[in-house]
């Protein structure tokens, strides 16, 4: 069983005054399902999700399992503006950092950077899965002819906490090396007010942005 408050805030990454009713909807939401529902473990993704889940389970005694995509003590700041708010927001990381995984009776990471993380913060039964492709996909991924031009693809969502700054330097490197390369964001439709954001002051050489609407189309 989903439980999800879907894409409402596909257009307000980080902190927007929305999220609150939209987490307080999504706790009790998952505290329905979970008194209704033959329920005997909860798979959180991510913090919000995962203190949600941490505080239905411990009230009807299901465990949780906490799945990690980043740490929050890296990822907040990069949604301040100003070096005051980056710094507050990264107290703040720190803070869920050391509580949220370490209250879950188990947690997966995405990296195993993270999962080393999660450890060194006192998580339990802390294991490594990285995300993969479903074998049909991986077949037809595998099928795709090479590209005439050489050609480097993001595929993902276009927010601050991605860093993409980071992906700039990056293929900066490869077009030093590699002249001819092109660097191609490919996001979801909802994403073109943050692609608007990243075009503003221009991007990078050889690199653009296009969306899709499905895997296939990616």
């Amino acid at each position: 069983d989903v439980v999800s408050y879907g894409g409402w805030l596909a257009e307000r990454p980080g902190f927007h005054p929305v999220r609150v009713p939209l987490d307080v909807a999504l706790l009790a939401r998952l505290a329905r399902q979970v008194r209704t529902a033959a329920v005997d473990v909860l798979h959180a993704h991510n913090y919000e999700a995962g203190a949600a889940a941490l505080v239905v389970g411990r009230l009807t005694g299901v465990p949780c399992v906490f799945h990690g995509h980043s740490a929050l003590a890296d990822e907040m700041p990069l949604y301040a503006r100003g070096a005051c708010v980056a710094r507050v927001l990264g107290w703040t990381g720190r803070v869920l950092d050391r509580t949220v995984p370490r209250a879950a009776a188990a947690c997966l990471a995405v990296t195993e950077e993270l999962a080393a993380v999660f450890r060194r913060l006192g998580a339990r039964r802390v294991a490594w899965l990285p995300p993969s492709l479903h074998p049909d996909e991986a077949s037809q991924a595998g099928a795709a002819g090479e590209a005439a031009q050489p050609t480097v693809v993001y595929a993902g969502n276009l927010d601050a906490y991605q860093n993409l700054d980071a992906l700039w330097q990056a293929f900066a490197v490869v077009r030093r090396r590699v002249p001819a390369a092109r660097l191609v964001l490919v996001s979801h439709p909802d994403a073109r007010r943050a692609a608007r954001r990243l075009a503003e002051p221009g991007l990078p050489p050889a690199v653009e942005i296009a969306f899709a609407t499905s895997y296939e189309d990616v």
